[in-house]
């Protein structure tokens, strides 16, 4: 779920509410798309809205295993249509109001703050409905739709027939009917909205009985002190006569009944007493410090895929390559939602873990990889109308009345927008970022005396600079102000005399631009250093190439990179290679040694990942980019995905004509 902005979402209410037309509509989407996501593509239109409104290959299917050997079906949405979607989404955030007893796909709420609602009760009588997402028709969505809050009827029902045909799957034939598709990004908060009246009749039947009653998307929870749940007893008569009315089906091998003096769970946790866990989590966290612990992280690393995954590689072959300590660290923090951060439990497993991994160890796991989060932030600062544009951007003297207004601006934009997820995905890029816009002393010495500075050149001079502040007071121009002489460089041959330069170069560590041809520039810099000329490198189709990334990251990935090709020197050609795949909003960087194949099969390589450059390389480019390689091995051909994908690796229908290091960067 998006966390809006409650100024905004009121907005966003508003405007809904004046909509007359489906261009009214448009424009709305088109509002939240620069609010929300700032994105390069072009703006909404009604062709491209109606085009995958109706579009029959909008979707493509996904089945993944069940526990119980059966297959769930995902319906993935194509690119185009999950962002159109993903406005939606924000647009019934907005406009639907959620019930205090519902706790899936919620802000805030999540399968613990449902279970805590059943704590130390007699009973617990927890049901499940049957096929839920495909349950929901797309008639019945249109039909609510018409009715308040959403009131799309009359002249206006043509809206509601254009939203409708953009959130759910349409079926080949009249016979069927058009449902709910499991993986849209809309689907949730749909499923949410459709249970409303469901969720005021359950509550009601609960009050009626004085129970406690809760849902967590298709799970439905009653508990309480007293027994009313025998087989024909009123309250069941009435509870099954509510779900069939609501259209939707009881699974009876879901359903039952659980009492006080045997385990009691609602939502995967335990509730007799407290929230908490199952015994085997404890165990199986156990298990793997135990592991470390004795054999260290190497060892322990493969000892946990060739053994603990083993079922779920031959469940289902296409499985990410996951880090043990990843898996150790999301338990662990899990176990502090569920337990709280003082259980005693927590405290000496979390010891266990730092004594694993001390903070001065090797270089710390980032195991969040979020590109594109990272990418619609750094959006920001071409976005037009956000005050932090205009730190990168010049702007009359009279624009802002002080610099200190305009520092306030970006601040609250930063902070709002910003600060925390940025922090959480790429510290040291938000390190470098607030220096640049907030960092009062720069260019003067810390508790070690070394010089405060931000970004790949020391730079001694921000946003935040004192003496800039007095030049713009006089009524000038922020980028115009001469740098003092301690402030000056010379950067790529280019002077850095004032402030206007010092943004220039900001730019150029948060963006590949090709209005200076910074791509191939930076590749040619890593082919002199590493490769010399003991190498032929083609570079192919490097014109017109901008993205936003961390360039410094992007660049010590490249190092360990160019290493790895070095070591190579019987396959002295390298080809580098650019697709830019524009629509689909995405570049492709292809890094090929030509006529170099390894003598590994797919396991080995996915294991690769924990060795040393290979890990390295992993580090700098989590939530820089997407990674992978492409390559002949001993068993097939194959691309194996250590950062990003759906699936740890692919068998390619071509023989690569090298390794191939394959970078993701997306727009």
């Amino acid at each position: 779920m998006q966390d809006i902005n409650k100024k905004m979402c009121k907005e966003i209410k508003q405007d809904f509410l004046d909509i007359q037309t489906i261009n009214d509509l448009i424009r709305l989407l088109n509002k939240i798309n620069d609010y929300k996501f700032r994105r390069y593509s072009k703006p909404l239109d009604l062709k491209s809205l109606t085009d995958y409104a109706y579009s029959k290959k909008k979707y493509t299917l996904i089945e993944i295993p069940k526990k119980s050997g059966k297959l769930r079906q995902l319906y993935s949405p194509n690119y185009n249509l999950k962002k159109i979607q993903s406005l939606l989404n924000i647009l019934f955030q907005c406009l639907y109001n959620i019930p205090m007893n519902t706790h899936g796909f919620v802000l805030k709420k999540s399968n613990i703050t449902n279970a805590q609602a059943h704590i130390d009760k007699n009973y617990i009588y927890t049901i499940d409905l049957k096929d839920f997402f495909p349950s929901i028709h797309q008639a019945r969505f249109w039909k609510h739709l018409q009715s308040p809050p959403y009131n799309l009827s009359d002249k206006k029902v043509e809206i509601a027939s254009l939203i409708s045909n953009l959130l759910f799957f349409q079926t080949p034939t009249k016979e069927e009917k058009n449902f709910l598709p499991q993986g849209a990004p809309t689907s949730p908060i749909v499923s949410n909205i459709i249970c409303e009246q469901l969720d005021r009749r359950l509550l009601g039947l609960a009050k009626r009985f004085k129970l406690q009653y809760t849902r967590y998307a298709d799970d439905i929870t009653f508990s309480s002190n007293h027994n009313i749940y025998q087989k024909n007893s009123e309250f069941i008569i009435e509870l099954n006569k509510i779900i069939a009315n609501e259209n939707f089906e009881i699974n009876p091998q879901k359903t039952r009944l659980q009492k006080k003096g045997y385990r009691q769970e609602v939502t995967g946790i335990v509730v007799n007493n407290k929230a908490n866990v199952r015994r085997e989590y404890i165990k199986e966290l156990r298990t793997y410090l135990y592991l470390i612990e004795k054999y260290k992280l190497p060892k322990a690393q493969t000892i946990f895929i060739n053994h603990y995954m083993k079922k779920n590689l031959n469940t289902r072959k296409e499985q990410h390559f996951i880090s043990l300590r990843s898996v150790l660290l999301g338990k662990l923090e899990y176990l502090k939602s569920v337990k709280g951060s003082d259980d005693s439990t927590y405290l000496k497993l979390k010891n266990r873990y730092d004594k694993c991994f001390p903070k001065e160890s090797f270089v710390k796991e980032r195991s969040i990889h979020q590109p594109k989060e990272v990418v619609n932030i750094l959006n920001l600062f071409t976005q037009n109308n956000n005050p932090l544009k205009y730190t990168t951007h010049s702007w009359d003297n009279d624009k802002w009345s002080s610099l200190d207004e305009f520092l306030k601006e970006i601040k609250l934009e930063w902070q709002e927008k910003a600060d925390k997820k940025l922090k959480e995905l790429t510290p040291k890029l938000h390190a470098k970022m607030v220096s640049f816009l907030f960092n009062k002393n720069l260019g003067e010495n810390n508790s070690t005396d070394k010089k405060i500075v931000w970004g790949i050149h020391g730079i001694e001079f921000g946003w935040s600079s004192s003496k800039l502040k007095k030049w713009t007071n006089e009524k000038n121009t922020p980028f115009s102000y001469v740098l003092d002489e301690q402030y000056r460089k010379k950067i790529d041959g280019k002077s850095i005399d004032r402030f206007g330069d010092i943004v220039e170069v900001f730019k150029n560590e948060i963006e590949i631009r090709s209005d200076n041809n910074q791509l191939k520039k930076l590749f040619i810099s890593k082919q002199k250093e590493y490769l010399g000329f003991d190498f032929n490198v083609e570079f192919i189709d490097f014109e017109g190439v901008d993205f936003y990334t961390d360039v410094q990251h992007f660049g010590f990935g490249l190092d360990k990179i160019f290493k790895e090709i070095q070591k190579q020197k019987d396959f002295p050609k390298v080809s580098i290679k650019v697709l830019k795949k524009i629509k689909e909003g995405f570049i492709e960087l292809h890094i090929t040694q030509v006529g170099l194949f390894l003598n590994e099969t797919k396991e080995d390589m996915i294991k690769k990942v924990m060795e040393k450059d290979f890990f390295q390389i992993k580090q700098n480019f989590t939530s820089i980019c997407d990674w992978s390689i492409a390559s002949k091995l001993s068993d097939g051909s194959y691309k194996i995905n250590y950062l990003g994908g759906d699936k740890s690796f692919d068998k390619l229908k071509n023989e690569p004509i090298g390794f191939t290091h394959i970078l993701k960067f997306y727009k």
